[in-house]
């Protein structure tokens, strides 16, 4: 058996990028679930889409501000 050719055995899980953003979408999902209810009771007419993407454009906003503080 030739020695190099070979990687060595991965303990632990690696997780592509793919994974890391569907794991930050269900995240986000999560929490605007939690917190609606709480926010509709303030403004009936809001619908869940909207308070989710209200939630998802914050956080990007916020993500943003941070890299550009560096």
């Amino acid at each position: 058996m030739k020695i190099g050719k070979r990687r060595p055995p991965v303990s632990g899980v690696i997780r592509t990028g793919s994974e890391v953003r569907a794991q930050v979408e269900f995240e986000k999902f999560l929490k605007a679930l939690s917190s609606y209810p709480e926010r509709v009771a303030r403004d009936p007419a809001l619908s869940f889409e909207r308070h989710l993407c209200s939630l998802a454009c914050t956080q990007r906003a916020r993500a943003s501000e941070d890299r550009r503080r560096g």
